[in-house]
């Protein structure tokens, strides 16, 4: 009979219940982003098809992109967008953005051949693309 008056819980349900909240969060703020979609290099003006895969930590403020060499700082996020980049070093400039409602990601870069013999009109890229969520797989490890 005394087992009827013992509590239904048990102490260490509380630490699997937030164990369990902080992976549930860890999860939406950890995830991989798959895009695809365009590139319009504004040199040659020729468009063609591009496909970027994004790891992103919006706790870390971390990302990286491709087969992830190194991450970088995120410039900004909200409940509606992620900006990876809005940058304008030495006549370059580049914005990438994702919006986080629509799933579209958009990169602009803007710059003048180095090179030539008399200064160019500013010449642009831009990528238009789609992205879907995808499972964080994670970052590089660190080397020390």
């Amino acid at each position: 009979m005394a087992a009827m008056n013992a509590p239904h819980w048990k102490p260490w349900s509380y630490g699997a219940i937030l164990q369990g909240a902080e992976m549930i969060l860890q999860a939406a703020l950890a995830f991989n982003l798959i895009c695809s979609g365009t590139l319009t290099e504004g040199l040659m003006g020729k468009e063609r098809p591009v496909s970027i895969e994004f790891r992103v930590d919006l706790k870390l403020k971390r990302y990286c992109a491709q087969a992830c060499p190194e991450t970088f700082d995120i410039a900004a996020f909200d409940d509606r967008m992620i900006l990876f980049v809005n940058s304008d070093n030495e006549g370059e400039k580049l914005i990438r953005y994702v919006n986080r409602e629509s799933g579209k990601y958009y990169a602009e870069r803007t710059y003048r051949l180095r090179n030539a013999t008399k200064p160019t009109d500013p010449i642009k890229d831009v990528s238009k693309l789609e992205c879907k969520r995808a499972p964080f797989s994670g970052f590089p490890a660190r080397k020390f």
